[in-house]
């Protein structure tokens, strides 16, 4: 009985075998394989191809580089060990290990015979054994004919401009355990990315490079902290050129730890603009017909408001002024002078009109509205310091589209970064110009280009001069606020357009904390003029003075 009873013991557990192995191999065989690929540290390859970037001119952005990787399916090899030796040289094995015999035992060895384990599994049906080969290396191996031995056509993210285009396209990252599109146009575009769409930008790349090496020797010269720097058609709202610096190598996203590289601080970081937004401040006025450029007042040096008493810059002293004037020599009193005959409701309704406050469209993940609620608050101390700049923030992009609007004769154009998609199925896609708000009439719209030239022919803009050419601008020079409390620090920015009288470049030159000049007339005004020579030269433009 007892040998019985043994015996039945034996047959059921090899029945249990048996039904375990058919479970494992045949019904879960899905099941465990991706348990083996959860196991797998996470690579940076994907199986389908994503559609690529390129900018305007046609220099790729975002591509597709193919890899291979090796699986194994050990139930198919019929000889483990043969197996093994074949594919050793591809798997980083030295070749005199496949000379001698194993008798020392070293790591290399231990590798090696754990290879032939695996390889020697029949019951394993997936065994990865390298990734990302390159295409010479699976033909290789293809012609050994080794049974058992597949391989998975995978693709790599690979950004050939690196830091160039880094804050514009962003990179293909992970979230939430899946592949997908971070930042950027590769997080805004993600699906019809990974449907294989791919887009064409409205970026040149030429124009791109120089602005992104003349900014590095501005922050470089100044020791400013970083810097933004846009270049807008004001015609068609395209952007030309987009750069902040510092920036990342996408292809080395992983490795980054300040993780404030990613955003795009064009669109992402609002900031208190100072006197740039003094034209805003002016297209108001002069649109509701409370100032001429003629227009005079009495600059005291000062403006008392309540206990509150704002100053000029410098706390420097103008007496008569016309509008003009107020312009050119960027004078804080004359702006509180406009903003209090426009009053509360029409200065902020000239603000929001601009899309201060508002998103503006374009097509890129992490776009701010900026911040203009205290436009909304009831003391007059709001408005006054609102008229220059303080007490708001707003972003590069908002400050360009803006005067881009004034630049166009009184009509916004909603800025686009994408000119074109095409799409897998060989369809494609234009992306027209959109108007947005007309936010002044053409008069109003000529009358202050011809005061913003003012500031660079007589006023703080002369090194924004460009040859041959009338320049529209204003220079800006903002205290830095941390912590409720405005600081030492500064902003430095120049806004402004040309050829003045064929409005077609809208500029935008922002530094952060430069540490050499205290004014933005030496730093981001000789910033902005260098790019304008530039750009009249590469579109061949002729000169109009």
């Amino acid at each position: 009985m007892r040998f019985k009873f043994i015996l039945v013991c034996f047959f059921i557990f090899i029945v249990f075998v048996i039904l375990r192995l058919f479970q494992i191999q045949i019904i879960n065989h899905k099941f465990y394989k991706a348990e083996i690929e959860k196991r797998i540290p996470k690579d940076e390859t994907y199986s389908s191809k994503r559609g690529e970037i390129v900018s305007s001119d046609g220099f790729p952005l975002a591509i597709n580089l193919m890899s291979f990787d090796l699986i194994a399916i050990p139930a198919y090899i019929e000889n483990g060990t043969e197996t093994a030796l074949k594919l050793a040289p591809f798997l980083g094995f030295k070749e005199e290990i496949l000379n001698k015999e194993m008798i020392e035992e070293t790591e290399e060895t231990k590798n090696f015979k754990d290879l032939i384990s695996r390889l020697s599994d029949k019951s394993d049906f997936y065994e990865p054994l390298a990734r990302e080969l390159t295409l010479d290396q699976m033909q290789q191996i293809k012609a050994l004919n080794l049974k058992g031995i597949e391989f998975e056509t995978k693709y790599r993210r690979y950004y050939p401009e690196k830091e160039l285009f880094a804050q514009i396209i962003g990179f293909l990252g992970w979230r939430n355990n899946q592949k997908s599109g971070q930042y950027g146009l590769e997080e805004f575009f993600d699906k019809e990315l990974e449907k294989g769409d791919s887009l064409v930008l409205t970026i040149n790349r030429p124009l791109q490079f120089f602005v992104y090496e003349r900014l590095k020797e501005a922050l470089e010269k100044y020791e400013a902290e970083s810097g933004t720097v846009i270049v807008l058609d004001a015609s068609t709202g395209e952007i030309l050129s987009l750069v902040n610096l510092p920036s990342f190598d996408p292809n080395q996203y992983s490795k980054i730890t300040d993780f404030s590289l990613f955003k795009n601080s064009a669109i992402s970081d609002g900031f208190e603009p100072g006197s740039i937004f003094k034209v805003i401040t002016m297209a108001a006025g002069l649109e509701e017909k409370k100032v001429t450029p003629l227009t005079t007042y009495v600059d005291t040096g000062e403006v008392k408001i309540g206990s509150d008493v704002i100053k000029n810059a410098g706390n420097k002293i103008f007496k008569e002024q016309t509008m003009s004037g107020v312009l050119e020599n960027s004078i804080n009193t004359g702006a509180v002078f406009v903003a209090d005959k426009l009053g509360h409701k029409s200065f902020r309704d000239y603000v929001k009109k601009f899309g201060f406050g508002n998103l503006s469209g374009v097509e890129l993940s992490g776009e701010v509205k900026g911040d203009i609620s205290n436009l909304d608050k009831k003391g007059d101390i709001y408005l006054a310091t609102g008229s220059f700049g303080q007490g708001l923030t707003v972003t590069p992009l908002q400050m360009v589209k803006a005067v881009g609007a004034i630049a166009n004769r009184g009509q916004s154009m909603k800025p686009f970064i994408v000119k074109e998609i095409k799409k897998s199925n060989g369809e494609i896609v234009q992306i027209e110009p959109e108007a947005s708000a007309r936010v002044m009439s053409q008069g109003s719209a000529l009358d202050l280009t011809n005061m913003m030239t003012g500031v660079t022919e007589r006023g703080f803009g002369k090194l924004a001069r460009v040859p041959g050419f009338f320049v529209a601008g204003k220079t800006g020079t903002a205290q830095i606020p941390e912590a409720g409390k405005y600081t030492e620090k500064t902003n430095h920015s120049f806004i402004g357009f040309l050829p003045a009288n064929r409005s077609r470049f809208a500029i935008l030159v922002k530094l952060k904390d430069p540490k050499k000049e205290k004014y933005a007339e030496s730093t981001a005004a000789p910033l902005f003029g260098e790019i304008g020579k530039f750009l009249v030269e590469f579109y061949n433009l002729g000169p109009e003075r």
